[in-house]
């Protein structure tokens, strides 16, 4: 079995591969908190994982 581990920034529209296919969307805490990242861009990559 195969596991794709994806996070915020890895998020395509084209989903065919993993149509059949487990994955995991990360939500880790570095990501959102090691960096001063602008308010927008944390909010759309949040926001890209909830749909």
């Amino acid at each position: 079995m195969k596991i794709f581990i994806l996070y915020p920034n890895q998020l395509f529209k084209n989903i065919s591969n993993f149509i059949d296919k487990k994955v995991l969307l990360i939500e880790e805490p570095l990501f959102f908190t090691q960096y001063d990242f602008h308010i927008q861009k944390l909010i759309l990559h949040r926001a890209s994982m909830k749909f």
